[in-house]
């Protein structure tokens, strides 16, 4: 099964939406600000996120998946 970086999409998601603010702990909230859906993404940098999981979180911002 395709893993991905947490970094790599952590990198790629800030690129295309905002940081939601006051973000504590092992998580991160992300705003698509064109739909303004919002979704919370694990940050465990020495883990590997699993295919299935980027795509949901991709899906629940309403972008697609371009790597």
């Amino acid at each position: 099964m395709p893993t991905y970086k947490v970094r790599q999409v952590l990198r790629d998601l800030e690129s295309k939406c905002e940081v939601v603010p006051n973000n504590n702990g092992s998580h991160q909230k992300f705003r698509n600000p064109k739909t303004g859906q919002t979704t919370t993404v694990p940050v465990h940098f020495n883990k590997d996120m699993p295919q299935y999981f980027v795509k949901e979180i991709y899906r629940q911002l309403g972008l697609k998946l371009d790597y």
